[in-house]
């Protein structure tokens, strides 16, 4: 029995309280949850808000989803592009309606194929990751760095994560002779950016021995004064 076709909803409508957000979605936007929770890229690059899901399915794309830093001005992703280059003209027009906020931005994850179907969710989650490296200098410059396109990097992540088919054919088509030096190099890079994507939680640091006996004798708040205060009762 073939898979019933998704109705067209954008991800930011279906994520909050509306009356979108009803329980034929539940299941793909748990699956999003739950994927990004387990990569740290992609919960780096995560923002419902910058998502745009096209309203009438792929309509000719070959792609099912692009991250784009530049909506107007593109470069050539092989997708088929007129007017702002990158999308259908009524995309764009559905695009200022339904997302201004994105379209401001003039970047952000534009879905070709529904977030809400298999293939949606790990698109979307491979998309994340993109803007999340677009976002961050720090995880740009590991990238920039490395011997390894960015696609490679992220495709990598399709695999470790959803042990993705069409990720595993990518990399064996377009990097056949990757060695095993290569491939270590590769995983190292894919951690770098991982543990690079991880905010830092600010450590306080332990008060000493010697802290805590000066606050308690008061010499925190004054210097010589409160010593001259304290040896006055001596």
């Amino acid at each position: 029995m073939a898979e019933l076709e998704r109705p067209t909803i954008q991800l930011a409508d279906a994520s909050g309280p509306q009356p979108l957000s009803d329980e034929s979605n539940y299941k793909f936007l748990q699956q999003i949850f739950d994927a990004k929770e387990q990569d740290p890229l992609a919960k780096a690059g995560y923002d419902v808000d910058a998502v745009f899901q096209i309203l009438e399915g792929k309509k000719g794309y070959s792609a099912y989803g692009a991250y784009g830093s530049d909506l107007a001005q593109q470069p050539d992703t092989n997708l088929n592009k007129v007017e702002r280059n990158f999308l259908y003209k009524s995309d764009y027009e559905d695009l200022d309606r339904l997302n201004p906020k994105m379209s401001k931005a003039n970047k952000g994850v534009v879905m070709m194929e529904p977030f809400n179907t298999e293939q949606g969710v790990l698109t979307l989650i491979h998309e994340f990751r993109h803007k999340a490296i677009d976002d961050n200098p720090v995880l740009q410059k590991i990238v920039d760095d490395s011997p390894f396109s960015e696609e490679l990097l992220v495709r990598t992540m399709d695999v470790k994560y959803f042990d993705d088919e069409r990720s595993k054919e990518f990399i064996k088509k377009r990097y056949p002779k990757l060695t095993e030096y290569g491939q270590n190099l590769l995983l190292e890079t894919v951690d770098k950016l991982e543990e690079a994507s991880v905010p830092k939680k600010e450590e306080k640091e332990e008060p000493s021995f010697f802290s805590k006996m000066k606050e308690k004798l008061g010499f925190n708040k004054g210097g010589i004064a409160d010593i001259n205060y304290l040896t006055r009762r001596l």
